[in-house]
């Protein structure tokens, strides 16, 4: 109250305890909070609420009525009463209290969802107006809500958002190895090499040494990379020529991986070519009749391009090489079949 500009947060603890600062205090706040006026400040307050406190409790209520009443505008008081009596003038838990109320929308609130960057940049723009300093985004805030970009689909938003965090937290891992995902998945294969290269550069770590190998490899050694080359550069039928002409080759050294073909036809959907993604999924049927897995992609497929007989048809397949699964029951069930 002597200088209200000195602090935006003030945290006491039991400011009434001490006979001699009762009277005094009162006195102060009257004068005070009488004033009109704007106060940008947070007052946030611990206190006993023991029976053999009365005394106590009767001041900081006479306090409470003053501010309540009193005329100054944007001020903030918090009373935090505890339920067990604490002897003393500083308490640890009313200060770790006080800190972590004020500072409470610091963490980017679970209820709001964010369409991209720039809504989070406001937020803590606003955020910084509130707590009268310049409030960067916390990197934690950035990776998890740029995960949450990624569940919705939102690739796009996703990529500039983890752009960002490379050049405002230049030494966050996280970033590097989302955005070389990222590309892969899109087919961006030298931009996914390059992060992944640019993590390894600044740690050693060994799931990211075996995604760089397995990608090279991907490159280098696999039959789904050049069929995938092949529909982006000159369309599915283009692409399924080239994979009957590499089955027929005997000369082709190229390996046929189910677990490769079956992630290209899923990063094939993720960039909305569900057509091209079916092809491939019924390309990796005629490979491997025996896979249960297989069936379970094309029928997943071909329910997400609404042809509803023939994902019927591959998941009763699958349930045929792996019944009672849950999951083909389930897309039974939602396509009307008995």
């Amino acid at each position: 109250m002597e200088n209200p500009e000195l602090f935006r947060v003030n945290i006491v603890t039991n400011p009434f305890w001490i006979r001699s600062n009762r009277k005094y205090m009162l006195t102060k706040a009257k004068g005070f909070f009488s004033e009109e006026g704007s106060l940008n400040n947070f007052l946030f307050m611990t206190n006993n609420t023991s029976d053999d406190n009365e005394a106590t409790m009767e001041y900081l209520r006479k306090f409470t009525a003053i501010v309540k009443e009193g005329k100054k505008r944007d001020f903030t008081l918090i009373l935090n009463p505890l339920e067990k009596r604490e002897v003393g003038i500083i308490s640890s838990h009313g200060l770790k209290k006080g800190l972590e109320t004020f500072f409470m929308e610091y963490k980017f609130p679970d209820e709001i969802q964010i369409d991209g960057l720039e809504d989070l940049k406001e937020y803590y723009h606003n955020l910084s107006q509130k707590y009268g300093y310049e409030i960067d985004i916390p990197e934690f805030t950035l990776i998890r809500q740029g995960d949450g970009l990624e569940e919705r689909r939102k690739l796009e938003e996703v990529k500039i958002l983890y752009e960002y965090v490379l050049v405002k937290y230049p030494h966050d891992l996280n970033s590097y190895a989302r955005l070389a995902d990222l590309h892969r998945r899109w087919g961006n294969y030298n931009l996914a090499i390059k992060y992944y290269e640019q993590f390894l550069e600044r740690r050693q770590m060994p799931f990211i040494e075996r995604r760089l190998i397995s990608l090279k490899r991907y490159i280098n050694e696999l039959a789904a990379y050049v069929i995938e080359k092949e529909i982006n550069n000159s369309g599915i039928d283009a692409g399924i020529a080239k994979f009957q002409q590499l089955r027929s080759n005997d000369q082709n050294r190229l390996y046929f991986s189910e677990s490769d073909f079956n992630s290209l036809g899923y990063n094939l959907i993720t960039r909305g070519k569900i057509d091209a993604a079916v092809e491939v999924f019924k390309m990796n049927v005629e490979l491997n009749p025996k896979s249960d897995n297989a069936y379970d992609s094309l029928g997943e497929a071909y329910m997400k391009n609404g042809i509803t007989e023939l994902a019927i048809k591959n998941y009763k397949k699958f349930l045929e090489l792996n019944p009672n699964n849950s999951n083909a029951l389930e897309m039974l069930k939602k396509s009307g079949k008995n």
